[in-house]
């Protein structure tokens, strides 16, 4: 489904078709995650959903997604990716990028591979194989996921109609891309403090 199906239908759903495609969209579902939170910023400016209540549902999306990765992991082992790698190359690949990431620079790094498209959907699969106490993987998965959304977020408000050209730039070159959003993301919250003390004042 493209974007423009997935704000339709956020258009005639609201908040649940908003949570579902986000916590699709982290498990597998074949579209961009950087566009869905974009998409969910984009809904917020048009004035389709109200801008905290998106956000918030846009984050537990994630988090849900993240969590049902780390418990088949726990639970299924590696036969799950086992087998989803014996069919398709490209998720072999994302699993040994994944493998690593956190192989060679830890688990603190995981904040990273969320900026790599592909990588970020097996990390917790990985994590969850690997027996990371859920704690540690809460602490620093859930703190990642919050900064990740809400650059994102910020972003899908700020560019508006332009977000399919921005969504292709962002998965065309991944991590570096991120880092550019997060200064976007940055320059938009520091534009708009400084209007509201302009208001205040």
């Amino acid at each position: 489904m493209d974007l423009q199906g997935i704000l339709a239908l956020v258009g005639q759903y609201g908040y649940v078709a908003l949570f579902f495609c986000l916590f699709l969209g982290i498990v597998g579902l074949p579209i961009n995650d950087e566009s869905l939170v974009m998409l969910a910023g984009l809904t917020a400016a048009r004035g389709l959903l109200s801008p905290v209540p998106a956000f918030l549902v846009t984050y537990a999306g994630v988090l849900c997604g993240m969590n049902i990765g780390f418990v088949l992991g726990r639970f299924l082992g590696s036969g799950l990716l086992d087998w989803l790698c014996a069919r398709s190359p490209r998720t072999q690949h994302h699993v040994d990028r994944a493998r690593g990431w956190i192989a060679g620079r830890g688990p603190l790094f995981i904040w990273v591979t969320y900026y790599i498209p592909g990588v970020r959907h097996v990390v917790p699969y990985l994590l969850g194989i690997g027996n990371m106490p859920y704690w540690r993987f809460a602490l620093i998965a859930f703190s990642g996921a919050l900064v990740w959304t809400s650059i994102f977020y910020v972003v899908g408000y700020a560019v508006g109609d332009n977000l399919t050209q921005v969504a292709a730039m962002l998965h065309r070159y991944g991590l570096y891309a991120g880092v550019a959003a997060g200064v976007i993301a940055l320059a938009v919250w520091a534009v708009h403090r400084r209007k509201g003390a302009g208001i205040s004042s």
